[in-house]
């Protein structure tokens, strides 16, 4: 049968191609049948043919290959749920990996403005600064070093245009020294 997520299937595995595939609102999750062979035909859809979405998360699922990472693929900044192919799409618009290190607010605030026009509130505490260590975890520097061709949809080959306008951008933070700790 199908592989499911533990929470409200968003995401289903095809028993024919085995490709993931994300449900959209035309594919009712609660029609679905855990016990039941599952293709992609049954949501109109053919074998091995992804949108960008389904394509990233193929890609790397297969790569990082360890469910207890790839189930936690997503982060909130300012209430707003983002995935894990966001955060890496939009590394992509200002560099790269190489070039998002220390500035994760530019990242934070490329994907808020993609998503609500709005740059991420100038709050401390609101999340931003927790990108390095998913970034990290979900292994997205390694993912793009094993990856020449990745495929980043058009409207993420360049900043956010408004990014560009706000103050302190391209300003690398450096990480804070840590205290040693007593013996």
């Amino acid at each position: 049968g199908a592989k499911r997520e533990e929470k409200a299937v968003s995401w289903i595995q095809c028993d024919e191609c085995e490709g993931w595939r994300h449900f959209s609102p035309a594919m009712d999750p609660g029609k679905v049948d855990p016990a039941q062979r599952w293709t992609c035909a049954m949501a109109k859809r053919q074998c091995r043919r992804f949108n960008d979405v389904e394509l990233f998360m193929n890609e790397w699922t297969g790569f990082v290959a360890d469910d207890r990472v790839t189930a936690m693929h997503k982060f909130a900044v300012d209430g707003n749920e983002f995935d894990v192919h966001e955060v890496f799409w939009s590394a992509q618009a200002l560099g790269g990996s190489e070039s998002v290190q220390g500035r994760w607010k530019d990242l934070a605030n490329d994907m808020m403005l993609r998503r609500t026009g709005e740059p991420c509130s100038a709050t401390k505490g609101r999340n931003f600064g927790y990108l390095n260590k998913l970034y990290s975890r979900w292994q997205l520097q390694a993912f793009e070093s094993s990856r020449a061709d990745i495929k980043v949809p058009r409207k993420y080959r360049k900043p956010h245009p408004l990014l560009l306008t706000l103050p302190g951008y391209g300003v690398v933070h450096k990480p804070r020294p840590t205290k040693p700790r007593d013996p």
